[in-house]
């Protein structure tokens, strides 16, 4: 059939089951309306205790693929706390955009180039948050003179060298999985990053059922 094991074909389609319970938003709204159907996720920051909410919203929103919507809360997290460093490294992320979308256009990059360089230059990010940054860095860095191919891998081994500083933070072990997959060459019928990313994220899912992107994560290390 394709190259998963029937325990992860059986997972996938728990995943769509799960994704396709909850709710849909009424047609004609936007995200702010679908807010409560987002799922549950929680990425620790430095950032004031006072915007953890609606930076976790953000991030929801960018893994449900929201990029319009997570960049506008990204920047009203800024508005209530200026020095939330992790709120430009969410912004530059969202201007990546969709990971599995084609080449991305070049304002895209130099804005999402001036995004991680802000947070970069704001606040006092810590150790790991500063790993973050500069790997979403390897995204749009030098893009004049790097191609997007070898930019994406450069930022796959930045996401694996936080995943391994960092073993316990588990969105770093999602965004390395869905930097993983991304790598993915179509010709590559061997199938072996998108079964190292599945193996990544099952054990994720069956931890975080109600994530906001796992069940979709896993889809696309499935097909």
């Amino acid at each position: 059939m394709n190259m998963l094991s029937h325990r992860a074909i059986v997972l996938v389609v728990s995943c769509v089951v799960a994704a396709c319970s909850r709710e849909a938003p009424p047609a004609g709204h936007d995200d702010h309306a679908a807010s409560e159907q987002l799922g549950q996720v929680h990425f620790e920051t430095s950032c004031r205790p006072a915007v953890e909410a609606d930076f976790d919203r953000a991030i929801a929103l960018l893994h449900s693929f929201s990029f319009g919507t997570a960049n506008r809360a990204f920047q009203g997290v800024l508005a209530r706390d200026p020095d939330c460093a992790m709120a430009h490294w969410g912004q530059a992320l969202t201007h990546w955009g969709n990971p599995f979308a084609g080449l991305k256009p070049p304002a895209a990059v130099a804005q999402g180039r001036a995004a991680f360089e802000r947070g970069l230059a704001t606040g006092m990010p810590t150790e790991r948050e500063r790993a973050y940054l500069n790997a979403a860095a390897e995204l749009f860095r030098d893009a004049e003179t790097r191609d997007q191919r070898a930019r994406t891998l450069a930022y796959e081994r930045a996401m694996a060298a936080l995943h391994a500083a960092f073993p316990d933070d588990r969105e770093a072990a999602v965004f390395y999985a869905l930097a993983v997959n991304q790598t993915a060459l179509p010709t590559d019928k061997t199938y072996a990053l998108q079964l190292k990313a599945a193996g990544i994220l099952e054990p994720l899912f069956a931890e975080q059922p109600e994530h906001p992107g796992l069940a979709h994560y896993i889809i696309h290390a499935s097909t």
